[in-house]
């Protein structure tokens, strides 16, 4: 009986090859060459059928993805782009191409398909079915029935808008003195509230006094009383 040499793809009598459930389906005149250091990612017959099944749109993740369609593993398939960079060139970019592409066919099915209406279940005419299998596209402005009862639903053209004119403010609303004094103190206490920890610092009080606008002598004041029954902790 003879068996087929996966590496130098000749035939071989049986003898030529390990047994075993794990023996590597090289012959023992390759396998001696490979434990020397030679590399060997796939002969020539499986270069040929990658490319043509790469060709015809394939994805790459079948062809290295070790199930029983696959030619070889990706790191045999990745070294082999290395030591061959124009196959590797081309290998690749079909690769990318065919991943795209299924990609945009299943949006198209998912989102064309076998559609004959729109999302709300109106039905499309003839004309647009064969318009958005031509651009493999849906659009929803495209049923005539949800454009003409958009604007049932708040939706309006911006010709259609009616133009309003903002009111008009006659006299800007105005603070009284004493309110703003109260919101002047009111802040003052909030601030200096944080600087209370059992004592009171003289920096900390000087600093609420520069801090003070000039206009604001009722807060200058109260910030002085503040600070007048505490002392500088040690």
């Amino acid at each position: 009986m003879m068996k087929q040499c996966r590496r130098c793809e000749q035939n071989l009598p049986l003898s030529s090859f390990r047994t075993g459930k794990t023996a590597p389906r090289v012959c023992e005149s390759c396998l001696s060459e490979l434990i020397a250091g030679a590399v060997f990612t796939m002969n020539a017959t499986e270069a040929v059928n990658f490319m043509a099944r790469l060709e015809a749109g394939e994805a790459l993740r079948t062809l290295v993805g070790g199930g029983g369609n696959s030619i070889c593993s990706d790191k045999a398939f990745r070294r082999h782009c290395e030591l061959n960079p124009d196959w590797g060139a081309k290998a690749l970019a079909l690769a990318r191409a065919n991943r795209k592409s299924r990609i945009l066919e299943g949006v198209y099915n998912r989102t064309v398909g076998n559609r004959t209406a729109c999302n709300r279940g109106h039905s499309l005419s003839v004309e647009i079915a064969a318009k958005m299998h031509a651009e493999r596209k849906w659009d929803h402005k495209w049923c005539e029935s949800c454009v003409r009862n958009w604007s049932g639903v708040g939706r309006y053209l911006a010709e259609d808008t009616p133009i309003t004119e903002p009111p008009k403010i006659e006299a800007r609303p105005t603070l009284s003195s004493s309110l703003l004094k109260n919101l002047e103190m009111e802040n003052f206490h909030i601030f200096a509230g944080r600087f209370w920890s059992g004592a009171v610092e003289l920096d900390v009080i000087s600093s609420l006094v520069l801090s003070v606008p000039p206009r604001g002598v009722a807060m200058r004041r109260a910030v002085l009383e503040f600070g007048s029954g505490y002392r500088r902790s040690d």
